[in-house]
């Protein structure tokens, strides 16, 4: 758990009023076992939402998105279609992929991801889907995997395979602009996560919506897997490229709203241009057939 994270359980609360009310002068630095105390919470209330008899855990077997009346088909997300669609029934996220010293040397570190277990990572991946809304309908969880299993090859790696250097500033014409201005930020802030968060900018302004440094710690994105998830759904949902477009101000969801099968379009929103744009609609188009949706 991460202050953010607890604070999203609750109405009208954040990250900041907890850390205030248990005076944690660092949100970054909690630790398993505190005692967490919720500010502004009825006497009668429940400290934390999982000693309220009224909640329920999601079971990893469970539909989501498929609320009645969403145009959804049963929508599940399970071990077996997951492996079915990256093509890999062995362990995930080993890095195999990468064939650069600069990678090999980077993932090694990356422990807490390698051989993640498979079905812990459909538990974080649906609690994070139905945080930020991705679980909306079926269609925005088809456009939602095939883009993650493209970007992170077919659940290989939490890092991006290349070095860093053609985001370095000189190199690429856009560096300065997305915060990198030194050199170095290439490698540094390159493509961590499900979706490959890329640039300084990004970095500083996920970490903001989290309360986490990631400019001071970028491999937290990669080397752990709920924040490897939570980057490339807060991505999703507000940083996407496309902004003028339907209104959309970076949320793909909104461009599924209103184009439920153009995979071309939430490929430019993800990647920049069209990249694997070939892959990433049949991984679509095997979930619409799956899931029995037109």
């Amino acid at each position: 758990e991460t202050l953010s994270s607890i604070a999203g359980k609750y109405k009208d609360i954040t990250y900041q009023d907890i850390a205030k009310a248990n005076g944690i002068h660092n949100p970054n630095n909690i630790y398993v076992g505190q005692r967490i105390t919720i500010p502004n919470q009825p006497a009668s209330s429940p400290t934390h939402p999982k000693t309220d008899p009224s909640f329920k855990p999601v079971d990893d077997s469970t539909s989501i998105g498929g609320s009645k009346g969403s145009g959804c088909g049963e929508c599940k997300i399970t071990v077996e279609l997951l492996n079915n669609l990256v093509g890999n029934s062995g362990k995930w996220f080993t890095g195999k992929g990468g064939k650069s010293k600069t990678y090999r040397a980077e993932y090694s570190t990356y422990t807490q991801v390698h051989g993640f277990d498979k079905k812990e990572f459909i538990k974080i991946l649906k609690r994070k889907m139905k945080k930020y809304t991705i679980d909306k309908s079926c269609y925005h969880v088809a456009h939602f995997l095939s883009q993650i299993i493209h970007e992170s090859a077919h659940f290989d790696t939490t890092l991006e395979y290349g070095s860093g250097h053609n985001y370095e500033p000189g190199v690429h014409k856009d560096a300065i602009k997305n915060g990198n201005t030194h050199k170095g930020d290439g490698k540094k802030y390159r493509g961590r996560g499900l979706i490959q968060l890329t640039w300084k900018n990004n970095y500083r302004d996920y970490g903001r919506s989290r309360g986490i440094d990631f400019i001071h710690n970028p491999h937290a994105i990669g080397n752990n897997m709920e924040n490897a998830i939570d980057a490339s759904c807060w991505y999703w949902r507000h940083h996407g490229a496309i902004h003028k477009k339907y209104g959309a101000k970076g949320d793909i969801n909104i461009l599924i709203d209103h184009e439920k099968h153009n995979v071309k379009l939430v490929t430019l929103a993800v990647n920049g241009g069209h990249n694997g744009l070939v892959e990433r609609q049949r991984i679509f188009k095997k979930l619409l057939t799956k899931w029995k949706l037109k």
